[in-house]
């Protein structure tokens, strides 16, 4: 056997040893881009389970309905955020889209039960609503002390960037027994009005849902807009209808837009400052 040939088999075996000690870095990139569906699943402890009852009052109606909702808890000691829409708020937008704007209606979500991820149940107070950013937020009751709920940290969030992707984490009908479930969009526009507002690359109907970047910095929250009786043209473009078939005005005010989760942490701040003033006041 020649001298070259010795010297082509070294090298062959060398290069064999080196691919089957190392990898192709095609499949770290692969498991790279999978790691936030795995690592979002993960939190999935920190979404709780709402139940209440609402009593809806408008004219020719007095009623009560049972309902249930996914929220999210943002704060180890029982601090619940949900989309205002989802806790009752879709009367007074169902109101809108009817072209009663101005009608007197009251939706009031009473006899709130909050499930954490282990199962247990507590009562909880209506703490705060903010319908114009579709915001409301529970306090539980009576969590013992020494009990720490896993949670969602808005305060550590991330800016968005035109094109970066979004991971959305919801739960799916309990006949499915609730499975956590991570979808991916991406960034299509950031606008300013009515407020500063994240849009997605595809309509996103689930309100309350948690909008997190690839390294698992949450961006905001999946909100709806909806105009107000004294937004003019807003609201005439909100009852007009499409073509069948082609996209229209209510397509971008109910398709679910992200808040952003600054905008989120500054009006949990002031929630927790009006609570606390009540709470006060209620004392003295």
């Amino acid at each position: 056997m020649s001298r070259r040939m010795i010297w082509k088999g070294a090298i062959a075996n060398l290069l064999v040893s080196f691919l089957w000690i190392c990898p192709p870095a095609v499949a770290t990139e692969e498991e790279s881009r999978f790691r936030p569906f795995v690592d979002l699943v993960k939190q999935a402890d920190a979404m709780v389970t709402v139940r209440f009852v609402v009593k809806v009052q408008m004219p020719g109606i007095d009623q009560e309905a049972e309902s249930e909702v996914t929220c999210l808890s943002i704060d180890p000691e029982g601090l619940v955020l949900c989309s205002a829409t989802e806790l009752g708020g879709y009367f007074s937008v169902m109101a809108r889209l009817m072209g009663r704007s101005d009608a007197p209606i009251r939706a009031v979500p009473t006899d709130l039960q909050v499930v954490v991820a282990e199962g247990t149940e507590y009562a909880a107070d209506l703490m705060a609503r903010d319908s114009e950013r579709d915001l409301a937020w529970l306090m539980l009751r009576d969590l013992p002390s020494d009990v720490r709920l896993p949670y969602f940290d808005f305060s550590a969030h991330a800016e968005p960037e035109i094109g970066e992707s979004v991971f959305l984490l919801r739960r799916m009908d309990p006949f499915f027994g609730s499975a956590p479930v991570v979808s991916e969009a991406r960034i299509a526009a950031v606008i300013d009005q009515p407020r500063r507002l994240i849009v997605l690359s595809r309509p996103e109907g689930r309100m309350g849902m948690p909008a997190v970047a690839a390294d698992g910095r949450i961006l905001g929250l999946v909100v709806t807009q909806v105009p107000g009786s004294d937004d003019g043209q807003a609201v005439v473009n909100l009852r007009s209808r499409s073509l069948p078939g082609q996209p229209g005005p209510q397509d971008d005010m109910l398709a679910g837009v992200v808040l952003p989760a600054g905008d989120v942490v500054r009006a949990t701040e002031l929630a927790r400052q009006v609570w606390a003033e009540d709470r006060a006041e209620a004392l003295e």
